[in-house]
């Protein structure tokens, strides 16, 4: 008794379902099922519209994406419009997807309206880890287009900043000018951390540039 009630409810269902309203819609062409979105996606080499599915028109040295809804360029290629016209790699360059030219300058060229152009570097100079940039020597500091020598005066050395004077007065010299003096510790006192100026050993307090009690 209870299996006939069982096949008299799925008779009904099936029957319910299978009415207009209930049924599934159709398909669009060159599609398939999906329990995504509108509950099709269209086939490999088509692109969704409104309410279908179109052909991918892929132009001559392009392909169908991994998507398979778009397509792109060969390498050595690149989209213009709906076509995929050649890269002009210019002299001294070579093809490269981070430029929206398609291409790049080898290292020591840099671009200009003609393609690439080699990049002076002067004397006492180096071309840095950019490829199209130069950078200074040690002991050399950029000035216009050339490296110019670094004079480092006496109790001083070397500081490599792109800026100042390029060089820093040794510990208990400061800089007056282009020259380090000495700093003159009067008696009961100390260099401080800065090593250019002093402070009076305690229990010594500073007086008139004296540490007195």
């Amino acid at each position: 008794m209870a299996r006939t009630l069982a096949i008299g409810f799925l008779g009904l269902f099936l029957s319910i379902w299978m009415t207009p309203g209930y049924a599934s819609e159709a398909l669009p062409n060159f599609s398939h099922s999906s329990p995504y979105g509108k509950g099709w996606e269209c086939n490999f080499g088509y692109s969704a519209t409104q309410d279908g599915c179109l052909a991918l028109n892929v132009p001559e040295n392009g392909y169908i994406d991994a998507d398979g809804d778009a397509w792109r360029c060969a390498r050595g290629h690149q989209r213009v419009g709906d076509e995929c016209p050649r890269i002009e790699v210019p002299e001294h360059a070579y093809l490269s997807d981070y430029s929206h030219r398609g291409w790049e300058c080898e290292r020591g060229f840099i671009s200009s309206a003609t393609g690439c152009t080699k990049l002076h570097v002067p004397e006492n100079g180096f071309i840095n880890s950019n490829g199209f940039e130069w950078t200074c020597e040690r002991g050399y500091r950029k000035s216009g287009g050339a490296c110019d020598k670094v004079i480092v005066p006496p109790n001083a050395f070397l500081e490599d900043m792109p800026f100042g004077s390029g060089w820093i007065c040794e510990r208990g010299f400061k800089p007056v000018g282009n020259s380090c003096e000495k700093v003159e510790l009067p008696a009961n006192s100390h260099l401080d951390y800065s090593g250019i100026q002093w402070r009076c050993n305690s229990p010594y307090l500073k007086k008139n540039e004296r540490c007195e009690l």
